[in-house]
């Protein structure tokens, strides 16, 4: 199956100097500063490369206790995600179907 690997980054941080009396600037510090809003995500998005994952990688493992199939693609493998079916989001390989070469719901006990 053709489709298109790209590397997402988030970044969250926000540095400023603190100053305060002797007994008290690490508690403070170390305690966390109530009442400040966190930053907003930074996201950047590396140029995307066409790859091709053979169909015969593209499936879930059976299906467990809990109607369960973990997704057994080597690629998706660690920190990945990929595109939900809606094409509105990102998810787990496993809250997806569109990348699944041939996925067969009867044996799960509920549809997803």
């Amino acid at each position: 199956m053709k489709m298109k690997r790209m590397f997402v980054t988030f970044e969250k941080s926000m540095t400023v100097t603190l100053y305060a009396p002797p007994d008290m600037g690490h508690d403070l510090a170390a305690n966390g500063l109530r009442g400040w809003d966190d930053p907003a995500w930074d996201a950047s998005v590396s140029p995307s490369k066409d790859i091709t994952i053979p169909d015969a990688d593209l499936k879930c493992g059976p299906t467990n206790a809990y109607g369960y199939r973990r997704c057994l693609v080597p690629q998706f493998q660690g920190d990945c995600v990929v595109v939900n079916d809606d094409r509105t989001d990102m998810v787990a390989p496993e809250d997806a179907q569109w990348w699944v070469a041939s996925y067969d719901l009867s044996d799960t006990k509920e549809e997803r």
